[in-house]
């Protein structure tokens, strides 16, 4: 699909000079809206405390562009992306610390369908804002777990390590898993929200910041139906991410 969409983005580049393709590649900074983790389930003496990190990742694609006139454009194009989340819990009571680390990583394809505005300054620099809705589909992702538990009595420490899949089912025979895997999580593959970008062209050369607002509630029905049933305060699960990109217009 990709080898498809280069051909005829170029072929119509070269028939009309409104249109313009570009190659873009950049840093993610990600969270995820809810924690996946139950605090109760560490069994730790005191309470824990909660840390939400941003997880680095990166995306790479590319657009093409089509500019009504000066100020007007639309946008659209493929690009993988990697989000997700970093989570820290720790207890600090007791005789027996306790801390636990969970990665979080999902891979995406995702299409944006933007809408633009464009100011230039001069002949080499121009200023551009695009905005509108993007789809995504997960292709793959893991969540990795670290438990540290150190006993202040006798200064030793024990670690546990252990992973699950992101997508697929969570009912999977536990005879199939790996030693140190765990059910899947189950999450949805459908994503969608709206992206905002801010940039400026220089020459050839394209340097901006971006921002996806996810929209899906990623978290599996089981998962949310149970928390319901049990009172719990449930928060759903969305995506949101911070870039900054490069590119190159041809």
């Amino acid at each position: 699909m990709a080898v498809a969409m280069l051909l005829c983005v170029s072929k119509m580049q070269a028939k009309n000079e409104k249109i313009s393709f570009q190659v873009q590649a950049g840093l993610n900074l990600s969270q995820i809206t809810s924690p996946d983790a139950d605090l109760e389930s560490m069994d730790l003496d005191g309470v824990a405390s909660y840390k939400d990190g941003v997880k680095p990742g990166f995306n790479l694609g590319f657009r093409f562009d089509y500019q009504f006139n000066d100020y007007v454009a639309v946008q659209t194009g493929l690009s993988y992306t990697m989000k997700g989340e970093k989570i820290k819990m720790s207890d600090e009571e007791g005789p027996e610390i306790g801390e636990r680390k969970t990665k979080t990583t999902i891979h995406y394809w995702e299409i944006p369908i933007l809408a633009g505005a464009r100011y230039s300054i001069n002949d080499n620099i121009q200023l551009q804002f695009n905005t509108g809705p993007y789809i995504a589909l997960g292709i793959a992702g893991k969540s990795k777990t670290k438990d540290v538990y150190s006993d202040t009595e006798d200064n030793s420490t024990d670690t546990d390590k252990y992973w699950c899949n992101v997508f697929g089912d969570p009912e999977k025979d536990e005879a199939k898993l790996k030693d140190d895997e765990d059910p899947a999580m189950g999450c949805k593959r459908f994503d969608m929200g709206w992206k905002f970008e801010l940039g400026v062209d220089i020459k050839n050369y394209y340097v901006g910041l971006a921002y996806d607002l996810g929209f899906v509630d990623i978290t599996n029905s089981k998962a949310k139906k149970e928390a319901k049933e049990f009172g719990d305060n449930y928060e759903p699960m969305k995506n949101r991410n911070f870039s900054i990109n490069v590119g190159y217009r041809f």
